[in-house]
């Protein structure tokens, strides 16, 4: 059996999916597994053994298409199609059993559509066949839906990968390359602590000074210790500014000059690793090493954050307002096995991160579990929030009104009504995230809906709303109000 796993993002992502990699080849062990990423980050997968071929993504010509087709050049465009043809018919010819889109992305549901045969198990983004967006499980619908910045998911991606191809992840599986990759720079296991300079996102980085003024409380407070400063030839100018606010310190830098799969042999003999939201974090949870991972609001880090043993989160709110002082002393605390406070913390069981949040924080993933894993409704006084299912409510009974109407006959501008009430009701959740994430998986729940006659689908809409209707009294004051009379 054949398995191909996409996954066409960055380091740390591909990263990410190591474990769920090698858990399809201890479920499968006598399968054939395929993993197509681009090129530029295929270096991602050297020393992942449970790979048996790795496929690149000719991302330039696919890029060529595109610009030639805006550019009307028709030659140019046919030929870069012909190219694109033959890289997905080469892909079909093996014949896969199960495809795997990890990447959750548009252009990865386009090469997903192409490439699937009827007979193959597919998972995640994937297209119907008249090009609409299609989510091909529950998992990928959460992850559309509900997954990402400023949202209130809790559960981390290389969890809500093992189970969008139900498996279940296992210690082993969480394991760096057992092959050396030949760095000469050395590292003491109880001395040494690494810092990743960069982050996958520059509005997730710190500035130069910054980490100066951070490694310089730091090695005050803990003197014993040294710093290996290490990221890609990009940001030597940040391990540069480190080093001009720390002259006569115990730096090393590697910045620039370490590939890729050398971090792990770094990392492997290192106390533990200092980074903000990067490749190295998940580096790090394969060598098992302890991370102090510095994020900001911008990130998501019950999703992508550090699950090493010990690992820990402090939470910032913007890169340009922390307080420098106060991430070296906690810094300084975790690295002396001391019990860090005001942070979130690591933990084995679901969610991956325990810590003080706040009661708006916690009704939203409670709203979350409760629409899908049909856990009890949380209650709530908040007002606003209540205020808003009541105009939300009044917007879905003149969908459910219309779409009746129009099932016993259709009637001009009815499209238009039914257009106007849907944007109408969407724009409800500006107003409060608990709405917007209300919204979210109405919004799921219809592109589920595959293409079909036009009675079909408003059949299917109909459903939806009516049970959108039922979702929505929860928290109607009229209906709990009636319901608390009735019972007194």
């Amino acid at each position: 059996m054949k398995i191909l796993i996409l996954q066409l993002a960055r380091f740390g992502d591909i990263y990410m999916t190591w474990a769920l990699t090698r858990a399809l080849k201890r479920v499968y062990p006598d399968s054939e597994i395929h993993c197509l990423v681009r090129k530029r980050f295929s270096d991602a997968l050297v020393g992942l053994d449970a790979v048996d071929k790795i496929i690149e993504l000719p991302s330039q010509l696919w890029a060529e298409s595109i610009v030639n087709e805006a550019q009307d050049d028709n030659s140019e465009f046919s030929n870069s199609v012909v190219h694109v043809d033959n890289f997905i018919s080469t892909l079909k010819s093996e014949n896969y059993a199960k495809i795997i889109n990890a990447s959750f992305s548009p252009l990865s549901s386009y090469l997903t559509h192409a490439i699937t045969e009827n007979k193959d198990e597919v998972f995640g983004y994937t297209r119907f066949d008249d090009g609409t967006f299609h989510c091909k499980d529950s998992i990928s619908l959460y992850f559309y839906s509900q997954v990402g910045e400023e949202r209130s998911n809790r559960y981390h991606v290389t969890d809500l990968l093992a189970a969008m191809v139900d498996v279940d992840l296992v210690g082993e599986d969480y394991s760096p390359p057992s092959q050396e990759f030949g760095t000469t720079h050395t590292c003491h296991p109880q001395k040494t602590i690494l810092l990743h300079v960069g982050a996958s996102q520059r509005k997730k980085a710190l500035a130069g000074f910054q980490w100066g003024r951070i490694v310089k409380s730091f090695l005050q407070q803990c003197p014993e210790f040294e710093i290996a400063l290490v990221g890609s030839p990009q940001e030597k100018y940040i391990a540069e500014e480190i080093l001009a606010h720390n002259p006569n310190s115990e730096i090393k830098s590697y910045v620039g000059i370490t590939r890729v799969p050398q971090l792990f042999d770094l990392l492997k003999n290192s106390h533990s690793l200092m980074a903000c939201d990067s490749m190295a974090i998940h580096m790090a949870d394969l060598t098992k090493t302890p991370c102090f991972n510095l994020s900001f609001k911008t990130v998501n880090f019950w999703e992508t954050g550090p699950l090493a043993a010990g690992s820990v989160v402090y939470q910032a709110d913007i890169p340009e307002t922390i307080n420098s002082l106060d991430i070296a002393t906690k810094w300084a605390q975790f690295v002396h096995g001391e019990n860090v406070q005001g942070v979130f913390h690591t933990q084995k069981k679901m969610p991956r991160f325990y810590g003080a949040t706040t009661v708006a924080q916690d009704f939203q993933w409670q709203l979350l579990q409760a629409l899908y894993l049909n856990e009890p409704f949380p209650i709530t006084d908040d007002a606003l929030f209540c205020e808003c299912i009541e105009k939300i409510h009044q917007l879905n009974d003149i969908f459910i009104d219309n779409l009746k109407k129009i099932q016993k006959k259709p009637f001009p501008h009815g499209t238009l009504l039914l257009n106007q009430a849907e944007n109408n009701m969407m724009s409800m959740g500006r107003y409060h995230p608990a709405i917007s994430l209300l919204l979210r998986w109405y919004r799921g729940r219809k592109i589920m809906v595959a293409p079909a006659k036009q009675n079909e689908i408003i059949n299917e809409y109909l459903k939806i709303h009516l049970e959108f209707r039922s979702l929505l009294k929860v928290y109607l004051w009229s209906e709990s109000e009636e319901l608390t009379l009735k019972k007194e």
